[in-house]
């Protein structure tokens, strides 16, 4: 088994996604594990969204930019453009929520960010199932990795790592792992 981590760059649009897909076609003998970060510069767009609706602004012009471009990508991928829209529209509710209390604890902030993840993850996944690679998106937390509470700079616990290879063991394909993001005992989001 071998990991492939792909930073924001990696993952910044339509061309660096099907660059990526031809490295892991090249990787298929070593059952690659494909760990992927938010597109480029996502995360700092997800932070200002939250500090618009944290002044009381809607930020309706910067989400609909940050969700213009991952349909764009889907789109230009060749990829069903609705692919993400359950994730857009519980972003959607939480900028919602940090606006009427105009208040983002760590703990939202960490809920916040990690659409950016979500979101890349399946469009990797749904690209790499496009090109014919059979691939299964995972949000990390759901294949095992399990993180202390500390919001903000949370640690995977230390069993994590046995907990991870039995998740993947049992992936269909190649896994596609979001990077970045994990969950507490409590099921929060880090």
């Amino acid at each position: 088994m071998i990991v492939l981590k792909f930073g924001g760059t990696s993952v910044g649009g339509p061309e660096p996604i099907r660059r990526l897909g031809e490295i892991v076609r090249r990787c298929l003998q070593e059952r690659p594990v494909v760990v992927v970060s938010a597109m480029a510069g996502v995360t700092n767009r997800l932070f200002r969204l939250a500090d618009l609706a944290i002044a009381g602004s809607d930020g309706s012009q910067d989400f609909a930019a940050l969700a213009d471009l991952h349909v764009k990508t889907l789109r230009d991928l060749a990829l069903d453009e609705t692919l993400i829209d359950v994730l857009l529209d519980e972003l959607q509710g939480l900028l919602r929520g940090i606006a009427l209390i105009r208040e983002c604890t760590l703990r939202t902030k960490d809920y916040l960010v990690s659409f950016g993840e979500r979101f890349s993850v399946r469009m990797v996944a749904a690209h790499l199932r496009n090109v014919g690679i059979v691939a299964t998106a995972h949000d990390s937390f759901d294949v095992g990795l399990v993180t202390d509470s500390h919001f903000g700079s949370a640690r995977p616990v230390a069993d994590v790592d046995g907990r991870i290879q039995a998740a993947l063991g049992s992936s269909d394909g190649v896994p596609v792992v979001t990077g970045y993001i994990g969950k507490d005992a409590a099921g929060n989001i880090t």
